[in-house]
């Protein structure tokens, strides 16, 4: 086949090199031509082939949405692409904070129990009172006692009020409240069943709903502006359907709050001074 320079037309031999009649250098052509001829077989290939990157016979379905989101960030990392490993970094430290806050934050444990009873008797919050007892307490209270949470509440109010003027009569005014659990011990199986039965026979809660029991021994400090006491307590954590509860003497410990006094807290007025009434010895709290 003839060969002709692709600058002026010229004729030339097949390994002429250089155009005889304007110089051009022939292979530079033809370099450009073969390149030329290369890019088109890469957009011919191309177009056989399908977003999935296999043959044109494929059937498979290109990816979309969250899949190609993914293929994309996989190449990426493949790539090793600082920006995407640095996301993947963050996105990795994000779901550990999410797990830590979940196990933190989320349900309840003994302590939590402890710190429920202490928050009520000792500090009068009467906002934790529906945190003493689970569902089944209350569907029972309901039904046998004809008592509400906020009647319970208002108990738990009253009896506040008489505890507190008695740490005052003893200690001062200004009185703080502080605690530390100084032994915990779990419950061995049988008495838990113990637990299980009492808790049936007291509120008709199915045994199956109570799992678990830890005893716990706790000092509560009490400070006024006079002096200070030391208060020992003994309770039992017990779990009822996921969730813990504080229990004292064979029952939980929201029967303390239950039964009214019978007779209005306020209307005691206020108790005096300490000095007016002589010295009462050894104050009893029933602990």
């Amino acid at each position: 086949m003839a060969k002709f320079c692709k600058n002026c037309g010229n004729q030339m031999e097949d390994e002429a090199v250089f155009c005889g009649n304007c110089g051009t250098r022939v292979e530079v052509v033809e370099e450009a031509q073969q390149e030329n001829n290369t890019n088109a077989n890469v957009s011919e290939e191309q177009s056989t082939s399908c977003d999935c990157g296999c043959e044109a016979n494929c059937n498979e379905e290109a990816p979309n949405g969250v899949a190609k989101f993914i293929n994309d960030f996989i190449n990426k990392l493949k790539n090793k692409d600082k920006n995407a490993i640095i996301i993947v970094a963050g996105i990795a430290a994000a779901l550990v904070l999410c797990i830590v806050l979940a196990f933190v934050l989320g349900g309840s444990s003994s302590e939590n129990a402890v710190d429920n009873y202490i928050k009520v008797a000792f500090e009068g919050e009467e906002g934790v009172v529906e945190d003493l007892a689970p569902e089944a307490f209350w569907e029972w209270a309901d039904d046998e006692k004809k008592i509400d949470i906020e009647d319970v509440e208002d108990n738990a109010k009253d009896l506040y009020k008489l505890t507190n003027q008695g740490l005052e009569l003893q200690c001062g005014d200004d009185i703080s409240i502080d605690y530390e659990i100084t032994d915990d011990d779990e419950i061995s199986s049988k008495e838990l069943d113990a637990i299980k039965d009492s808790l049936k026979i007291k509120y008709d809660i199915p045994k199956k709903l109570v799992t678990d029991a830890v005893e716990y021994e706790i000092t509560v400090f009490v400070e006024g502006d006079d002096d200070e006491e030391k208060l020992d307590v003994s309770l039992i954590a017990v779990e009822i359907d996921g969730d813990w509860y504080p229990m004292i003497g064979g029952g939980l410990a929201i029967d303390t709050f239950t039964n009214g006094m019978g007779f209005d807290i306020d209307d005691l007025g206020d108790l005096g001074d300490l000095g007016d009434l002589g010295d009462l010895g050894d104050f009893d709290f029933g602990f």
